[in-house]
């Protein structure tokens, strides 16, 4: 997958979780390498935040920081965590430890800032419909119609006023990271380069329209 990107000179937006950052540099470095984003994903993936107390998430969150500056060289500014599942501490604990964005939201089109108890934070939506996760994982497709419905889309999006709205191409290397997959996800990214109106872009960058619109 990192392949099929770099042949399209596109950058991605990728997500890691500490445990990741601890016992896999090489990959971190090479993903860096290649001019993509990492970005936190919390210690483990088997570790729900929303099922946490405060005490817990901080110190899962203070490792992982750790883990990424002590292998990948640069701490993590953005955050998601696994299944988007927050809890209600989460947001306080990220602004307080010097994240600036976390795409844990499905409630608006575009980003926003959010104020906390420390200071505001952006949030970034995160959309499901293309995602290999919940396409042929949890509904057991096979990969064609990931591309079928981001092709809808595409097609669609004039009849419905063409609004503004960020949204995900979102493919796991457990789940896509397979050669029937693989073809699928490089359509996808043929795809979506074809329309003038796209712009390819990263959480990242996306955050940064909320939070320096300069």
């Amino acid at each position: 997958m990192l392949d099929i990107v770099a042949e399209a000179g596109i950058a991605c937006s990728n997500y890691a979780n500490g445990i990741i950052a601890e016992r896999w540099l090489a990959l971190l470095r090479r993903i860096d390498a290649n001019g993509h984003s990492i970005t936190a994903h919390a210690w483990a993936q088997n570790l729900l935040l929303v099922y946490q107390d405060r005490e817990t998430v901080e110190e899962e969150l203070i490792r992982g920081i750790a883990a990424f500056d002590g292998s990948h060289g640069e701490r993590p500014y953005g955050f998601i965590s696994p299944r988007a599942t927050n809890s209600a501490n989460t947001l306080e604990l990220l602004a307080k430890h010097g994240f600036r964005w976390t795409v844990d939201f499905f409630d608006a089109d575009l980003p926003y800032l959010i104020q906390t108890a420390a200071t505001s934070i952006a949030g970034v939506p995160f959309t499901v419909e293309v995602n290999d996760l919940s396409i042929t994982l949890r509904y057991g497709n096979e990969p064609a119609p990931f591309t079928a419905t981001l092709r809808r889309i595409l097609e669609g999006w004039g009849d419905i006023g063409r609004p503004y709205a960020s949204f995900d191409i979102t493919a796991h290397a457990h789940v896509f990271g397979r050669p029937a997959s693989a073809i699928e996800f490089k359509a996808a990214i043929v795809m979506v380069k074809a329309p003038d109106w796209v712009w390819i872009s990263t959480h990242e960058r996306l955050a940064g329209l909320v939070l320096d619109p300069s």
